[in-house]
């Protein structure tokens, strides 16, 4: 049902040039995220493969690809095309919560960029740290410990921010980086966050 057309949307993604006709390829594939959604979430292996042929299989093993396009089109200048990469990963950690744990290394940079580009807009950067949070909370805190002297010192500086929207949604994600830190139950995550941080 869904994945069949998935080389041809990889594609046409990176070779597409004009922005409004990328936007229009994200925002397909977006929709069929969603009706690919299951009911009821749970967590995946993402080293594991289902032995049937359905959407949910399919798409899993999709992810390596699906990343590789969105990873090209996250430094974009176009905050845009930006907006619309960060969208569909989110739709995807809500489809397959636990897929994106072996891509995390890939999506950081863009992160970074996002939020620390002086070009970015507002909206750009709630909606990184949109799914910044979506992405902690369907994956396992384990996924993140080695990443966090990179992913938190930009998630701290947007605590910051003079715009009250922007430091709300990152105060949400620090909330969630603490649960990463010292999951519930858990032996404290001993890291040292090293970063420059201007206010």
């Amino acid at each position: 049902m869904l994945i069949t057309p998935i080389n041809e949307i990889h594609y046409n993604i990176i070779l597409e040039r004009e922005e409004n006709v990328k936007s229009d390829i994200f925002h397909a594939y977006i929709a069929l995220l969603r009706q690919t959604r299951p009911t009821t979430g749970v967590a995946l292996d993402p080293d594991a493969m289902e032995d049937d042929d359905g959407p949910i299989s399919l798409l899993q093993q999709q992810v390596p690809l699906i990343v590789k396009a969105v990873h090209r089109q996250m430094k974009e200048k176009s905050i845009k095309t930006r907006q619309d990469c960060f969208s569909l990963l989110k739709e995807l950690v809500l489809v397959l919560p636990g897929a994106l744990t072996n891509h995390i290394p890939a999506l950081i940079p863009g992160i970074q960029y996002s939020l620390g580009d002086k070009n970015s807009s507002s909206n750009m950067k709630i909606d990184t740290l949109a799914f910044v949070h979506t992405l902690l909370v369907t994956h396992q805190p384990e996924a993140f410990h080695v990443h966090m002297p990179v992913l938190a010192p930009p998630i701290i500086l947007a605590v910051g921010d003079p715009f009250y929207k922007i430091a709300a949604e990152a105060l949400l994600v620090l909330q969630q980086l603490v649960q990463v830190i010292r999951p519930h139950g858990e032996p404290f995550y001993n890291a040292i966050f090293i970063y420059d941080c201007e206010y």
